[in-house]
């Protein structure tokens, strides 16, 4: 017969086991009651790892651009224009961004200005050419209405031009311009309807010498507006055609009044080409100007 423990005997009195069992569960318990207050303290002092990027981000779009403008804008002789563009636009806080500049080249009667243009007393028929920078414009385009019923969305635009095209060879008025207004368009069944106003407060040049001739250029605040119409006739074109129109920024010169079609290809979600040909309609608007455009993104 297998002698029976002492201890063992002493664990099947009941009483004893009564008297036990208190601090065994606790012996048994306290290292579970260790781990989960470490996990406890662990959980309210670790901070997440920050990833290295984010899965997503607006991209940015670079557009490279070239245009041709050419108007006699009341003299007896034509100005001609060249400019190739370098634009940028991204998306930050709900904002659309844009930032551009250009190099000019310019043939123009001397004392004319590439921007404005101004009643005469002189008419100069001397030609000269220029070239340089030109004016750099920033502007921040925002969304603050959108009518679920209708689809019809407002946006504040805010813009600037910096003065950064050689006024002295009539490149610019060397003086900034700044402009605000709102822009609004309404879906059709196929197409968009779209337009906006916007008031510029003029930089006024005063006294300046251009190409050598001595000027006295004094600018007005203006209104302008403008109304579009745009479809997509096949997929990935778009096609539009458009009127501007503005007050005239000097005394004696006319409404600035053009009429534009544009159409534009999306060769990808990142890429596409637009072009463009303008006609003006009075002689503050040059008799017309064409274009074309290539953007990508990254």
């Amino acid at each position: 017969m297998t002698p029976v423990s002492k201890n063992k005997n002493k664990l099947s009195d009941p009483s004893v086991r009564q008297r036990l069992s208190f601090p065994v569960k606790a012996f048994l318990l306290f290292p579970l009651l260790l781990a989960f207050s470490a996990a406890g303290r662990c959980e309210e002092t670790v901070i997440p790892a920050v990833p290295d990027h984010t899965d997503y981000r607006e991209p940015v779009y670079v557009d490279l651009g070239y245009s041709y403008t050419r108007g006699n804008y009341g003299e007896s002789v034509a100005s001609e224009s060249h400019a190739k563009t370098l634009s940028f636009q991204w998306t930050a806080y709900d904002t659309d961004f844009l930032l551009s500049t250009s190099y000019l080249n310019r043939t123009a009667p001397a004392g004319t200005i590439i921007t404005r243009v101004k009643k005469r007393i002189t008419v100069t028929p001397r030609l000269v050419s220029a070239s340089g920078q030109g004016d750099i414009y920033a502007s921040a385009n925002r969304e603050v209405l959108e009518d679920p019923a209708t689809a019809i969305a407002v946006n504040v635009v805010a813009s600037v031009k910096i003065a950064a095209a050689d006024a002295a060879k009539g490149l610019g008025t060397g003086k900034n311009d700044y402009s605000l207004g709102l822009t609004a368009s309404y879906p059709l069944e196929k197409a968009m309807l779209s337009g906006g106003t916007k008031y510029t407060v003029l930089g006024d040049p005063g006294k300046l010498k251009v190409n050598g001739i001595q000027e006295n250029i004094r600018f007005q605040n203006v209104w302008s507006a403008y109304i579009s119409l745009s479809t997509e006739f096949v997929p990935r074109n778009t096609s539009a055609i458009s009127f501007t129109a503005e007050q005239p920024s000097g005394s004696g010169t006319a409404y600035y009044q053009a009429l534009e079609i544009s159409s534009s290809y999306r060769f990808s979600d990142s890429g596409g080409m637009r072009i463009f040909a303008n006609k003006g309609m009075t002689q503050n608007s040059p008799d017309w100007s064409a274009g074309l455009g290539l953007y990508t993104s990254f």
